[in-house]
């Protein structure tokens, strides 16, 4: 294996873990919600899961030991999760509609989409030890290194992935970006003999990528006008028919927040009517304040009815105003 490619893996492998499970908030978040019982579901079962890749691991590394069986643990792991970019639309949705017990709901969600991708990443810890142990006397300061490294990369990658990924590049981009990186990495940590089976393998997953999005946009349950990320929240906008006519949705983290009728001005969402209650009782309206702005349905509606008024609105997530 290269020089430091073991300790590199490792932690590429670490910050992989956390942001795996920071996106994991965002892919449920639409169907399930960021309730405490949904972040629950998804800690634990990912903490379970790692504890089982420990365990499993450790167990495969004293049998056999091998730079090839260690770059296949990571290549599953990226196939893994750059799989679940094409599967959790559905899936979530069929899950969120199955069942009606929230806990229920989570957990089960959480079990399918990140168990496996999860165990695969728990193996590596360990399996780099015996790798590394081959190599150093000195086996505590290696240990003690390589752990080193992969809490050092979840560190990273928790704030890589809150700061700068979700918000910038959105929940799909990157999961198939560290899918591809992890991919990538399994193909260096391949010994030099055995790079063109790697190649090879390489290629079947940019081909299985390219099967799964064209198979998932196919014959998607759900279409989406946008579905981006934001530092705030997760935004998606749809259309959709509503008492026969046709409606558009905005969906914060899967609550709706706005709707309108494509082609009627009037309001959709009931309770929007009462704003306009303000000019009933102060007549002479001039000026107005609006907390929150969503997807600014009534802030048309108020500057259509009272053209000579003016409306502020306070918006505190600027993509929402985009």
């Amino acid at each position: 294996m290269r020089k430091y490619m073991l300790e590199s893996a490792v932690f590429l492998c670490g910050a992989a873990v956390m942001i795996y499970e920071l996106i994991g908030s965002r892919m449920l978040a639409p169907y399930l919600g960021t309730s405490l019982i949904v972040w629950t579901s998804l800690i634990g079962v990912i903490l379970a899961s790692l504890s089982i890749g420990y365990w499993y691991g450790g167990r495969i590394a004293d049998r056999k030991a091998e730079a090839v069986i260690f770059s296949r643990i990571i290549f599953f792991a990226g196939m893994l999760i750059g799989l679940t970019t094409y599967l959790y639309y559905d899936l979530l949705f069929m899950i969120s509609h199955a069942f009606s017990n929230l806990m229920a709901k989570s957990f089960i969600s959480t079990v399918l989409l990140f168990v496996a991708p999860s165990i695969l990443l728990g193996m590596i810890s360990p399996y780099a030890v015996k790798l590394k142990v081959k190599e150093l006397s000195d086996m505590g300061r290696g240990v003690g290194n390589l752990y080193a490294l992969s809490t050092a990369g979840s560190i990273g990658g928790t704030f890589l992935a809150g700061f700068v990924l979700i918000p910038h590049l959105g929940t799909n981009a990157v999961l198939k970006v560290l899918s591809v990186l992890l991919a990538v990495c399994s193909l260096f940590c391949l010994p030099r003999r055995q790079m063109k089976e790697g190649v090879a393998l390489f290629l079947v997953f940019l081909a299985i990528h390219a099967g799964a999005g064209f198979l998932s946009r196919k014959y998607a349950i759900q279409d989406w006008i946008l579905d981006t990320d934001t530092q705030y929240s997760r935004i998606q906008i749809s259309d959709d028919l509503y008492n026969l006519r046709w409606v558009r949705l905005m969906k914060i983290n899967g609550q709706l927040s706005s709707g309108m009728f494509r082609s009627d001005p009037d309001l959709l969402i009931p309770y929007t009517k009462y704003y306009r209650l303000a000019a009933h009782f102060n007549p002479g309206l001039k000026k107005a304040l609006m907390i929150g702005g969503a997807g600014y349905v009534y802030p048309m509606d108020f500057l259509d009815r009272n053209g000579n008024a003016s409306l502020d609105v306070v918006e505190i997530d600027p993509k929402v105003t985009e």
